[in-house]
């Protein structure tokens, strides 16, 4: 996440305690991004879960194998 024109250190979660930014309240494209971000994350988790039952198979195919 690229800086914020009120948060000189990026992130639009942890700006300045108490401190309220209309830049953040009212960017749409701030919230298109954190939309985005948010889609990223699910689409690496369900990647993540194939990986694991495709390592699965493998296994139980290899267990028949050597009985």
């Amino acid at each position: 996440m690229g800086k914020s024109k009120c948060n000189p250190w990026g992130s639009l979660s942890r700006r300045w305690p108490g401190k309220v930014c209309h830049y953040e309240h009212f960017s749409g494209r701030a919230r298109q991004k954190r939309r985005k971000r948010k889609r990223r994350k699910r689409k690496r988790r369900k990647k993540k879960r194939r990986k694991r039952k495709n390592k699965r198979r493998r296994n139980y195919a290899k267990r028949r194998r050597r009985r």
